[in-house]
């Protein structure tokens, strides 16, 4: 994005904020979903970094599961990896659980039991490194991609309401008007 005089605005390197988790959500940007297809997925997260600056407020989501830039502008990635809740059955309308990254940091568990199938056998070979646990859990992941608000950490969001929430506040000082 310009600023009408030839500068542009960049990401800053991520700083603690926000982490959104999506359930149930259909994407259209998703890596597995192939050129032009849509993708129905149980959960995702998604960081988002703000950028303030002469451009005004800008936030970036780093998400490693579309084909979409990285990082990618908020505006663009709520257009092009969300479709409206219009055309979804009610059933796949989608919600936001906002948690503060550091709040996610300290809490999140998995012990990736997640990734195995009914006989206890990997679906896909499990990361090298260490399942991730605290001291108070070893496997937490249903209460961060749970949609009860009643459940887990941080606030459930309609995705309408996540969206205006985060959406692009531009000043008008870096408003470029056709001359």
């Amino acid at each position: 994005m310009s600023t009408g005089t030839g500068r542009r605005c960049l990401p800053e390197p991520p700083a603690p904020t926000p982490a959104a988790t999506v359930r149930k959500t259909c994407g259209s940007c998703a890596t597995t979903s192939g050129v032009g297809g849509s993708a129905l997925w149980r959960s995702s997260t998604r960081f988002s970094s703000p950028t303030r600056g002469g451009c005004g407020e800008q936030n970036f989501i780093y998400d490693l599961d579309t084909v979409l830039p990285f990082p990618c502008p908020f505006d663009t990635y709520s257009t092009e990896a969300f479709r409206l809740d219009d055309s979804l059955h009610p059933e796949f309308h989608r919600k936001i659980r906002m948690i503060r990254a550091d709040l996610y940091l300290e809490t999140f568990a998995s012990d990736r039991s997640h990734m195995k199938d009914a006989d206890g056998k990997w679906q896909k070979p499990p990361p090298s490194y260490p399942c991730i646990e605290t001291a108070d859990s070893k496997m937490n992941l249903d209460d961060f991609i749970s949609m009860n608000p009643k459940v887990g950490w941080g606030s459930v969001l309609p995705l309408s309401d996540f969206v205006r929430q985060f959406g692009r506040q531009t000043h008008l000082s870096c408003s470029v008007k056709a001359q």
